[in-house]
Parts: structure tokens; C-alpha cells; sequence
């Protein structure tokens, strides 16, 4: 796996955001590590490596530290030193999902409706390709095709409102699914999320179908089972971790 934290993905980010600040680079590159798991939940953030890793003084990542604490991404204790990626919260994910349940189903409700051709050969294929990501166990893969297969949906749905709003929850979101991926199949709670591998194909063939009810209807299926994997995942997590935290 190809970590995100390291001295070329810096440079090309630096190359590619030319008038961006250098601590708004290590932060954007910090966060997206954590939801990519490069950085466990509970995991010490080991400065002094971030920084001879990226080839940087500490103080870009400590000032990158400090908007991830405000942002609850990272945590210190009073009884520890250092800083730790932050826990996953249950009634965050519970809020978080009943946001994105709400958006998305009424997003391809408006896709199905007036854009069902729009880039629907590429959200089909994202459908195959996710069932067959399950098949084989490959997690990593499924996270990527899920998020393409959501976001495209939500792209194409014709409504800035919903756009904006959605894009408001997307790097909260994207910590709980890339996190669930990460442990499917680790876990007895994996079971439940398997249950979702058929369920892009459902939500295409109601857009093929051009219903946007049925559309609508199989999103709301398709949420309330994931939610339902993800709930156990982070709910299993959290139990193991509470008990070896030292308070």
C-alpha cells in the first residue's frame, strides 16, 4: 500500500498547489491519510517522522496538528504526551449517515429522473466492478468504487443544494467507510456488509429502468445496510479500544 505520507506525494501536492500554504498542504495530506487509514484510530502521530519523511521542519505539521484537533480528527491527553488520531464516534457516524441517507436517496431520485444516460456506463461498470471486488477481498478496491460510484451519482443529480450539503459531510463520511472497509472481513459484523455487494447493481438497474421511485427506494435499501455494517464495525472498534485506553 502506497502511504500518503511521503516525500514525492508532498512534492507533487507542492507542485500542484502553487499558491497554497505549506501548512494547508501537510494538513490536506494529514487528513486524508487519517481516512485512509495510513494513521490508525488511537495511533500516535510520530512528528519527528512525518518530518523527515516529507523533509519539512516540524512546525507545518504541528500547525497541521493543531486544525485537526479543532476539527476533533486528533486528539491529546492530559496524561499522555503527544497527539493521537481520534476515535470513531458512534452518534457522529449516526448523524453522518442519516445526512447522507437523506441526500443521496433523493440525489439519484433527480439522476434517475433527468439524467438517467449521463455517465451511467461509467456507474454501471463501478457496479461490476464493486461486486467483483467483494468476490475476490479486495477492500481497498471497494472503498475507491464505492465513493466513485456515490459521489458520480451525486455529481449528476442536477441540485447545487445537494451537491453543497453532500460535499459538507464527504471527508466525515469517507473516514467510517474507508475505516469499515479496511476491517471486513476481520470481523463477525463483516456479514452484514456483504449483504451490500449486489445492491449498486439494484440502484443501476432501477436507473436503467429510468424509475426514479425504485431508484430512490433501492438507495434507502442500500444505506440502511450499510449503515447497519458500518454501526457493528465501529461499534466493535470503539469497544476494544475504550478498554485499552489508558485514562
Amino acid at each position: 500500500m502506497i502511504k500518503l505520507m511521503n516525500k514525492e506525494i508532498f512534492k507533487r501536492a507542492v507542485e500542484e498547489n502553487p499558491f497554497e500554504t505549506i501548512n494547508k498542504i501537510v494538513y490536506d495530506l494529514m487528513y486524508d491519510a487519517i481516512i485512509k487509514l495510513d494513521f490508525l484510530p488511537g495511533e500516535k502521530i510520530n512528528v519527528a517522522q512525518i518530518a523527515n519523511d516529507l523533509e519539512i521542519s516540524r512546525t507545518p505539521i504541528l500547525e497541521a496538528i493543531k486544525q485537526l484537533k479543532q476539527n476533533g480528527v486528533v486528539l491529546s491527553y492530559e496524561n499522555k504526551s503527544g497527539y493521537y488520531v481520534s476515535y470513531l464516534d458512534i452518534a457522529d457516524f449516526q448523524s453522518v449517515h442519516f445526512s447522507r441517507r437523506m441526500l443521496e436517496s433523493h440525489a439519484v431520485y433527480l439522476y434517475t429522473k433527468y439524467n438517467p444516460t449521463v455517465r451511467f456506463d461509467e456507474l454501471k461498470e463501478a457496479a461490476e466492478e464493486f461486486y467483483k471486488a467483494f468476490t475476490v477481498g479486495n477492500y481497498r478496491r471497494i472503498a475507491d468504487l464505492d465513493n466513485f460510484f456515490h459521489n458520480l451519482i451525486v455529481e449528476e443529480c442536477d441540485n447545487d443544494y445537494i451537491k453543497s450539503m453532500y460535499k459538507g459531510i464527504e471527508k466525515k463520511m469517507s473516514r467510517y467507510i474507508q475505516f469499515s472497509t479496511a476491517i471486513l472481513g476481520k470481523t463477525p459484523s463483516a456479514l452484514s456488509a456483504r449483504a451490500s455487494q449486489s445492491q449498486h447493481l439494484a440502484i443501476c438497474n432501477a436507473i436503467e429502468m429510468k424509475l426514479p421511485d425504485l431508484a430512490k427506494r433501492a438507495m434507502e435499501e442500500h444505506m440502511d445496510t450499510v449503515s447497519q455494517g458500518l454501526f457493528l464495525h465501529v461499534k466493535d472498534f470503539m469497544y476494544i479500544k475504550d478498554n485499552e485506553i489508558e485514562h
